[in-house]
């Protein structure tokens, strides 16, 4: 289990002990503390920036063509249809055409479609579609 490298801790300074009415009343005075861990804080920084870096490039990667060979899609859900989103697909036909990508029944994983034809030996990268252009 993952442990902050940051904790804070109270210690206590001062107990004063004092009768009032016949009851005891204690007061406590408590210090709070920081204690950090530098190895361990770096090692979070470290990977906090890489995550950071890693979305970064994500979002840059966002407009341009990925390899099929590199990464394949995340299947998406139109909204509005139920149905999977199209990708812009680069084809070994030298043009480009959009194709929903996602899993259907009765197949194991997810593929390129055009209709019901599974295309996947003929997309060779692939983007996401662009957002439409605010009027």
């Amino acid at each position: 289990m993952w442990e902050s490298p940051v904790s804070i801790y109270e210690t206590i300074s001062d107990m004063i002990e004092k009768k009032i009415d016949g009851n005891i009343i204690v007061e406590v005075k408590k210090q709070l503390g920081i204690d950090v861990n530098k190895e361990e804080l770096v090692k979070a920084l470290n990977y906090d920036r890489n995550q950071y870096d890693k979305g970064y490039q994500d979002g840059f990667n966002a407009d341009r063509w990925i390899s099929v060979d590199d990464k394949l899609p995340d299947e998406q859900i139109n909204k509005n249809t139920q149905d999977f989103e199209y990708v812009l697909c680069a084809t070994t036909f030298g043009d480009v055409r959009p194709y929903k990508y996602g899993k259907q029944i009765g197949h194991e994983k997810a593929h390129f479609w055009n209709g019901p034809g599974i295309m996947d030996e003929y997309v060779t990268a692939w983007m996401y579609m662009p957002e439409m252009p605010k009027s």
